[in-house]
């Protein structure tokens, strides 16, 4: 599922992330997902797969990434970074000087209501990787705590084929990275001869 759907799973982090971050991060956190074995870790089931594989991704980058869509996390880039600047398009890049803005999932919780009703959440951050290499010291200048809504995740799954827009390039993209991890998928991955 993680293969054959992960244009829907990318499309559902973009969307709770608030902003359309690279297929290149895309194909780390799938590559970081496989690696970890992240299907075993105890809380991972099929309705939380797009939130599992962006709280298994590595730290990222986020310098070239088109992060103005996201207008919380563009003032704080814009008042908490002051080497850092955004192009008119939203685009993070070089501004007066040298500056590095990582962002990770953490904090993955699983919480049961009184009426009975499950919510799982994590925290979307950013830190300000500048003057430090160890994340604990590392300004953080942007944080959102992320809902998982497992019914989208259904309803984009269950979508009828002939209603369902689909990125056939990060399939592709799926279907290689698994092929290299050695799992197979139904989307055959491109001939590279």
């Amino acid at each position: 599922m993680a293969i054959n759907e992960f244009d829907r799973i990318i499309l559902i982090l973009r969307e709770d992330f608030g902003f359309s971050f690279s297929k290149k991060i895309a194909e780390k956190m799938l590559e970081q997902w496989f690696d970890e074995k992240a299907w075993l870790y105890t809380a991972s089931h099929l309705r939380n797969l797009p939130w599992m594989i962006a709280y298994f991704a590595p730290a990222t980058t986020l310098f070239g990434q088109y992060v103005g869509q996201n207008d919380d996390l563009a003032h704080a880039i814009r008042t908490k970074v002051p080497n850092a600047e955004l192009s008119a398009e939203g685009q993070l890049g070089k501004g007066q000087g040298w500056f590095f803005l990582e962002m990770q999932c953490l904090d993955h919780k699983i919480k049961m209501l009184s009426d009975e009703t499950l919510v799982e959440s994590l925290c979307l951050l950013v830190r300000d990787m500048t003057t430090t290499d160890e994340p604990v010291k590392a300004p953080i200048i942007y944080e959102k705590r992320i809902t998982f809504d497992p019914t989208r995740f259904e309803r984009l799954v269950n979508t009828p084929p002939d209603r369902a827009r689909r990125d056939e390039d990060l399939l592709q993209r799926a279907a290689v990275i698994a092929a290299k991890k050695g799992y197979k998928a139904c989307v055959a991955p491109p001939d590279t001869r």
